[in-house]
């Protein structure tokens, strides 16, 4: 297991939560939380204590059978750009990428290379296991975190409690330290302003909405993510099929509202408009790109938009993160100028393919 993030290979490549086929369910995340035993959680640790913690989950993972498909980083070793970049791949959580120095150099990120399991170190606990899929909630992503969690606890003493089960920072997860959450991307139900209506569902669920990087960030490009809330009585697969209940309630009303509103001139002049506006702006803003990609996507999707391939203009909204942005080493002096030129390159190169 080498130490690095691969940033020059992986910006290339399209993050695993926009290489998905349906058009409004993007990814699912699973993830499992877990303490050794004799530290305090992170939070209220020592510097000292939480290196040991994660110098002990790293020597851990380098006798697993698959050691060498996995690579891992420290805060401290790479720069605020790349710690973006891993941010927006969605390989760390907002705490971790927004902990500041001195607690920066004592958190980390174990990933495999295909970037759909991750091990976050010293984050709200010492450990989050999380597997991350295109689509719909299946048991493969409970079950390769459930058999990394499973190797660790063969190497590392973890803290549990007879009644209590596993012991996590959140009282919400303790027991099984287990989490879900599926990104859905609902342009439809916005724009029209039905999104009232998703939240009916959720409350129903008991599950909560949330921002595209999941609890307490921002939402973007009407992207939502729903997250699990509790587990109290009930068991991962209960949860899961649960979640996936949930996702085809909201899949249903986001396609009920795009055939409802089809032919509605606002709604395809909101369309039209974002098209026009993201191939000429000269400065464009990421709130800007991400609301107009996303509304370009539906355009496709209702047939309006004609000549664009869907899946590479997912990778379209990857690229456009700050992030991911600075490693494409464009001509611009900011970074709206350099999101500017990469969204013209980007249509340019679709009227070539479509001549």
């Amino acid at each position: 297991m080498r130490k690095g993030l691969e940033v020059k290979r992986m910006h290339k490549q399209t993050p695993v939560w926009l290489q998905g086929q349906d058009p409004v369910v993007l990814a699912t995340f699973i993830g499992i939380h877990r303490n050794l035993k004799g530290y305090f959680f992170p939070h209220i640790a020592t510097e000292e204590d939480n290196a040991e913690v994660a110098d002990t989950i790293i020597k851990a993972m380098k006798y697993h059978p698959e050691t060498r498909s996995y690579r891992y980083f420290t805060t401290d070793c790479i720069t605020d750009i790349d710690r973006a970049f891993a941010y927006e791949r969605q390989l760390t959580g907002s705490l971790l990428f927004f902990k500041p120095a001195p607690e920066e150099d004592i958190s980390g990120v174990i990933y495999r290379k295909d970037e759909q399991l991750t091990i976050t170190m010293n984050d709200d606990d010492h450990i989050q296991i999380r597997t991350m899929f295109p689509g719909y909630p299946t048991i493969e992503g409970f079950e390769q975190a459930q058999a990394m969690a499973d190797f660790l606890e063969t190497k590392i003493e973890m803290a549990k409690n007879n009644c209590f089960g596993y012991l996590t920072s959140s009282p919400a997860l303790m027991g099984t330290g287990f989490t879900m959450s599926v990104m859905m991307h609902v342009p439809a139900i916005i724009s029209v302003e039905s999104i009232e209506m998703v939240f009916d569902i959720l409350r129903k669920w008991d599950l909560v909405p949330s921002g595209i990087f999941g609890p307490n960030t921002n939402p973007h490009g009407n992207v939502m993510t729903i997250n699990n809330k509790n587990m109290r009585g009930l068991t991962e697969e209960g949860v899961i099929k649960r979640m996936r209940e949930a996702v085809d309630e909201v899949r249903s009303l986001e396609m009920q509202v795009r055939e409802a509103h089809k032919d509605d001139l606002e709604l395809i002049d909101f369309i039209f408009r974002s098209y026009g506006l993201i191939q000429h702006a000269k400065l464009v803003p990421l709130m800007d790109a991400g609301i107009s990609i996303s509304m370009i996507r539906l355009g496709i999707d209702l047939g309006l938009i004609s000549g664009i391939d869907p899946y590479v203009l997912n990778a379209l909204f990857g690229k456009v993160f700050t992030g991911h942005l600075c490693h494409y080493g464009l001509a611009g002096t900011s970074a709206e100028e350099d999101r500017g030129i990469l969204i013209h390159t980007f249509f340019e190169e679709c009227v070539n393919k479509t001549n």
